[in-house]
């Protein structure tokens, strides 16, 4: 098979053909790759409010292996890419937490993330971040 890019559709494809990869059946973590996660989130940036569902089950099964892309997802300017990505950390819970906690350390500060952090805390019940940055005065 060739290096060319995955498209958007590729992917559609790839999951309606493969429904496994997208319900967490046994085994389906070792056939994933960083490649497939990153390429998942890229295609976010394109998706149809069907396919972006599937790509975020897909990224809620892939969990602790996805996470660091996920994360970074979080800072995309792309609004749905954001918001897929804020849902996958939801939905995997309190194992992302530590993670999350170590993100938000180091790119609260960056415009309009304090919020992003806030509501995914809120979400997952967890106490409000001591990474929001305190507004100062001019």
């Amino acid at each position: 098979m060739s290096t060319a890019a995955v498209t958007a559709e590729t992917i559609k494809l790839h999951l309606i053909r493969n429904r496994h990869a997208v319900t967490g059946r046994a085994g389906d973590e070792a056939a994933l790759t960083q490649e497939a996660i990153r390429n998942a989130i890229k295609a976010l940036e394109y998706a149809d409010k069907a396919l972006a569902s599937d790509i975020e089950t897909f990224l809620t099964h892939a969990g602790a292996r996805a996470q660091q892309d996920i994360l970074r997802g979080l800072l995309s300017p792309h609004p749905v890419v954001r918001a897929v990505c804020a849902m996958v950390v939801i939905r995997i819970g309190a194992p992302m937490a530590p993670a999350l906690q170590e993100f938000a350390a180091s790119y609260a500060h960056r415009d309009n993330m304090g919020w992003v952090f806030d509501f995914i805390y809120a979400e997952l019940g967890l106490p409000r971040a001591s990474h929001t940055v305190a507004v100062r005065a001019s």
